[in-house]
């Protein structure tokens, strides 16, 4: 290319020479004679990473000098030089040495990281001329500037299972996000899942596990000993309250895909810098802490290591600018989680203030790069570590809220088994809190309650199971309601902890002989069960990942999101898609979501009715049809519609026949779905299980005060007639009498008076069960503190009353710190008793020395006893830490 940068002075020149008598071969129109780009190191980097694990050797440079050797032998000779990189001169010299020959060295000083076509231009008056070869420059930075897009291998061929990853247009807008964990580069057998593994065109986010943060971390070291080990390689010389990535190797060392022991970064970060050349719209999170990796935070309630922690948080995302924003993976503030000496009341404060902080750095940082930096956090939403933080205030500060809606159930516990990743309460084991509470739809109410909007909520999916094994099922109960001996590992499962199963193995065994499925339509969750070792797994499939699609369209939830997406085949996040209404992306059509309804029980001679239902994400036109695939052959009636019909077959002993219903767009979209019913002579009846509500308190003469059964269960599913009745107290009127939910007006009283209520339920008309609740009046203006509300979030100070039954009085409560949905009693640390009563001993109540009780033995000899020292569960009379009295 040439060009004439200066023809006034060209044309003047010439003048003067021809006025001057004067003729050279400058007199012509001549450029200089084209340079060449000579040897140079073509291959630079404004990071700088050794062989050192220690994190401290990693050095980000602000610019880097860059040394360009040209030369020409023949031509008219340049006047200036200029180095140009894509086109554009980014550094010129004027050269001293006006020759026919001519070299140098330029010096290029580079900020910017990228992959530029780097030519030399010569230029006289006469014009400029560009260099006859270019050389392509190679500058890295942690962006990802110096990178081509990620080549994918979703669904890559090597795995030994199928992988069936689909493409979807996510038309709603919702977030679809996954965990990826840096560990996945080491599974055995086969499954080393890496960055290009991910189908990362179906998902808005993926949030990189984990961070580690430098300081006390005794669960690092017993959890993983050899990984404690490395990091303290990795965080020599560092200050603690200090970032670090735990396993450098596979974050930015080891080579993978078509990465070389040369490039100057490796591992999964430069391939997810590349996966964001992919696709500029993905956000990628790396998240801090985890399960092993939190104990630092509980020690930030000390301003100076938050400040630390902060700032440090604050350098790496200057380390790494691929990143956009923060994930905290604190998930058990204010309770012991891995490290059982951990927990206080003071962290759900220091959270808050953490969120602040983290907040203000991110938007600086913002400010700085005219980008926008999430602040997302992981927790656990069980009822009992919800209530440790007021996230309303937390939320302010964040862009949402991860809901680890799984893991409420798993093999630390062989006694209470339960559905790993519930959508809604279970009803199998009523007396049991956590089996009512610890599922996605209480998580989202009490999170709602505190004053988080749904908007900032994302629900979570397990793509993996929890399981047990010699769990023993007696017939006509709930599988969950038996005990195990250990934790689920099967012989052919792909290698994870005890008791914790890749969906990919899940998917496998689903359709073997030896495993049943079961789904609780109850809870909306899936199990497995194989008889012959008493394995029992606990999961996500379609229908319960399809539950929660729903819920987060039905409660305006901002999506959802997945653990772990290397435990995954494609299926789970495929349904996730298709659980929110997404189109598949080719256009192609979507199968129907088909739900065959509960399995049944019935008597031999009974009609039986079989209810389906199915929608369409594309809304095409369904044809239906219900076959019978198991059990003494029955005729079917209306087999071609949503509802069919059969007459229960006779019997001798208990028969299960089973049916599927299958759904039919038309356009080869096609599901079916499973029922069971169960044939017997004779159904032994399940009673009700009734439940008249807490007992309560009201301020004399309140107007329609709630009576309220709707807690009240019928595992049957048996059509329930309710009865309210007065038992005790002053009469009153009950309004709506035969309802779930009746009304009365209180009478006006002087002094505290109770009424009690009886609730009688009947499943058959003949037979009734009967739940009592007790309502306190008090008197108008009375300074008793107001009852207690299990929907009301109590601050640290506030007074509540409740009624003892075994008192018979009304006690006063204060709480200890932010509280909501923990009945004040004498076993939670959450409340203070301020009246003055004395109660008998209790096994589960802690006694300091000194303390006295009265205590009457198993023959009702009673006394008086006083401890020597701390006690808990040994009984006066028999342990000798008690002196009697």
């Amino acid at each position: 290319m040439k060009y004439s940068p200066n023809r006034v002075s060209k044309t003047v020149r010439n003048a003067l020479l021809l006025s001057m008598g004067v003729f050279t071969s400058h007199a012509f129109a001549v450029a200089p004679g084209a340079p060449s780009v000579g040897w140079m190191e073509l291959n630079h980097s404004l990071i700088t990473i050794t062989d050192s694990l220690a994190y401290k050797d990693v050095v980000v440079k602000q610019s880097i000098d860059v040394p360009v050797s040209w030369s020409k032998w023949t031509g008219t000779a340049g006047e200036t030089v200029n180095i140009l990189l894509d086109g554009k001169v980014v550094a010129t010299r004027a050269l001293t040495e006006v020759t026919e020959s001519q070299s140098g060295v330029e010096t290029v000083t580079l900020s910017q990281g990228g992959n530029y076509k780097l030519t030399v231009q010569l230029c006289n008056l006469d014009g400029c001329t560009d260099s006859s070869n270019s050389k392509q420059l190679i500058v890295a930075d942690t962006k990802g500037s110096h990178l081509a897009p990620l080549p994918m291998k979703v669904n890559d061929a090597r795995f030994p299972i199928e992988m069936t990853n689909k493409s979807y247009v996510n038309t709603t807008g919702k977030v679809v996000a996954a965990y990826a964990a840096e560990w996945s580069v080491y599974r055995v057998q086969g499954m080393d899942y890496y960055i290009d593994n991910i189908p990362a065109e179906n998902l808005t986010h993926i949030i990189y596990g984990f961070v580690a943060i430098t300081g006390p971390n005794a669960s690092f070291q017993s959890e993983n000993p050899t990984g404690y080990e490395t990091f303290q390689k990795v965080s020599a010389g560092l200050g603690d309250f200090e970032l670090a990535p735990p396993d450098p190797w596979a974050a930015y060392m080891k080579p993978v895909g078509d990465q070389v022991n040369g490039d100057p970064i490796k591992g999964n970060y430069a391939q997810m810098m590349a996966l964001k050349n992919r696709y500029p719209d993905l956000k990628i999170v790396p998240s801090i802490g985890g399960w092993s990796l939190s104990d630092p935070f509980y020690y930030m309630a000390d301003d100076a290591k938050r400040k630390t922690f902060v700032e440090s948080c604050r350098k790496f995302l200057r380390t790494w600018e691929f990143w956009d924003g923060i994930d905290i993976d604190w998930e058990f503030p204010g309770v012991p989680a891995a490290n059982p000496n951990l927990g206080s009341p003071e962290d759900g404060a220091t959270y808050i203030k953490l969120m602040r902080e983290l907040r203000a750095m991110l938007d600086e940082e913002g400010a700085r790069t005219g980008r926008h930096y999430e602040l997302t956090s992981a927790i656990n939403v069980g009822y009992d570590k919800l209530d440790k933080v007021n996230y309303g205030e937390a939320i302010k500060y964040m862009d949402y809220i991860m809901m680890m809606s799984y893991d409420y159930f798993g093999a630390w516990d062989l006694n209470a088994l339960g559905h790993q990743t519930a959508v809604y309460p279970s009803d199998f084991r009523v007396n049991d809190r956590r089996t009512l509470e610890y599922n996605l739809s209480t998580g989202v109410d009490i999170l709602n309650a505190q004053g988080v909007p749904s908007s900032k909520l994302i629900a979570g999916v397990a793509m993996y199971g929890r399981g047990w094994t010699g769990v023993e099922h007696t017939p006509g109960t709930h599988h969950m309601t038996g005990k195990a001996t250990g934790p689920s590992k099967p012989e052919d499962a792909f290698k994870l902890e005890p008791g914790t199963l890749m969906y990919a193995n899940i998917a496998q065994w689903k359709n073997q002989p030896d495993w049943e499925y079961h789904y609780d339509s109850v809870a909306q969750g899936a199990y497995l069960y194989r008889p012959s070792t008493g394995d029992l797994i606990s999961y996500d499939d379609q229908n319960s990942v399809n539950a929660k699609g729903s819920l987060v369209m039905q409660r305006g939830l901002a999506g959802l999101f997945a653990w772990e997406i290397d435990t995954d085949n494609g299926d789970v996040l495929n349904w996730m898609h298709e659980s929110l209404g997404h189109p598949l992306a080719d256009g192609s059509n979507t199968a129907p979501v088909v739900n065959a309804g509960q399995d049944q029980r019935a008597i031999s001679g009974s009609t039986v009715s079989l209810t389906a239902s199915a929608s369409d994400a594309n809304n095409d036109a369904m044809t239906y049809k219900w076959q019978q695939t198991g059990g003494p052959a029955v005729a079917l009636t209306t087999s071609n519609t949503l509802n069919a019909a059969f007459v229960a077959p006779d019997v001798t002993t208990e028969q299960q026949l089973s049916f599927k219903f299958i759904a039919d767009d038309g356009k080869g979209g096609i599901t079916a779905d499973s029922v069971i019913v169960s044939v017997s002579l004779e159904v032994t009846n399940t009673p009700p299980i009734v439940n008249a509500g807490a007992d309560q308190q009201v301020v004399s003469g309140s107007v329609a005060v709630k009576l309220d059964g709707s807690a009240t269960r019928d595992n049957d599913g048996d059509t329930l007639t309710y009865t309210w009745r007065q038992v005790a107290g002053s009469n009153v009127a009950i309004t709506n009498s035969n309802a779930t939910i009746a009304s009365f007006d209180a009478p006006t009283v002087t002094t505290s008076e109770q009424l009690t209520f009886a609730l009688d339920v009947s499943d058959d008309g003949v037979t009734v069960y009967t739940d009592e609740v007790i309502v306190t009046v008090s008197p108008e203006g009375s300074t008793q503190a107001p009852p207690y509300d299990s929907a009301v979030a109590y601050n640290t100070g506030d007074k509540v009353s409740t009624y003892d039954n075994q008192l018979k009085q009304t006690l006063t409560w204060q709480a200890n710190y932010w509280i909501q949905g923990e009945t004040p009693s004498r076993f939670s640390d959450a409340w203070q008793l301020l009246t003055d009563v004395e109660f008998p001993w209790h096994i589960d109540v802690a006694y300091n020395a000194g303390s006295e009780v009265n205590h009457c033995d198993a023959n009702a000899v009673c006394a008086r006893y006083k401890a020597q020292w701390w006690t808990k569960g040994d009984e006066p009379g028999t342990a000798g830490v008690w002196k009697k009295l």
